[in-house]
């Protein structure tokens, strides 16, 4: 079920105590910067060189909460031509197939819709490409290495049927987890 943009800190959510906000308090930016450490740094081998890119300060980052603990991040930049880039979307081990990365997804294509873009693109590291396709997105180009991880571009048009916008909320407000709007 696509969601509303965030016009606060929160998005409403079909999932009972999982919500997602804006990170916009240096807490929450740690707290994403911690999840990105924990999953691509420790687990997956990344190179700190490689994950702290020097893109953070200009972009637009996301931190999934349940239960009030942090469980996943994303990270979403304005490119050129009309386009929102999803970047570093990680959810820590223990919370993978629960729904977060939906839900991350959901609220980067929100903000790309609420901000006017036509199309989000990311580099999507191979072995996820079934949960993007699953979403709507689909694979554009070769496989190409980023940090010594296979991946592929993929895309999302915002008038494609993954990218449908749900109906309107309670006078246009988001809200925190646990509540919904119908």
């Amino acid at each position: 079920m696509p969601v509303a943009p965030l016009r606060a800190d929160w998005m409403a959510f079909p999932r009972g105590d999982i919500g997602v906000r804006l990170a916009r308090t240096t807490a929450d930016r740690s707290a994403c910067l911690d999840l990105r450490r924990e999953v691509f740094i420790a687990e997956q081998g990344v190179s700190e060189a490689d994950e702290w890119d020097g893109l953070d300060d200009g972009a637009l980052h996301l931190l999934a909460v349940e239960d009030g603990r942090p469980v996943g991040t994303a990270r979403m930049r304005w490119m050129p031509g009309g386009q929102a880039k999803a970047e570093r979307v990680a959810v820590v081990a223990t919370r993978r197939h629960c729904g977060v990365g939906r839900l991350l997804m959901e609220a980067v294509v929100a903000q790309a819709a609420a901000g006017g873009a036509t199309r989000v693109v990311l580099g999507a590291q191979v072995s996820a490409i079934p949960f993007y396709e699953r979403l709507g997105w689909t694979a554009d180009g070769p496989v190409f290495d980023d940090a010594g991880i296979p991946h592929r571009h993929m895309q999302l048009a915002l008038d494609a049927p993954g990218a449908a916008r749900s109906g309107e909320s309670e006078g246009g407000a988001v809200f925190p987890p646990g509540r919904r709007t119908s």
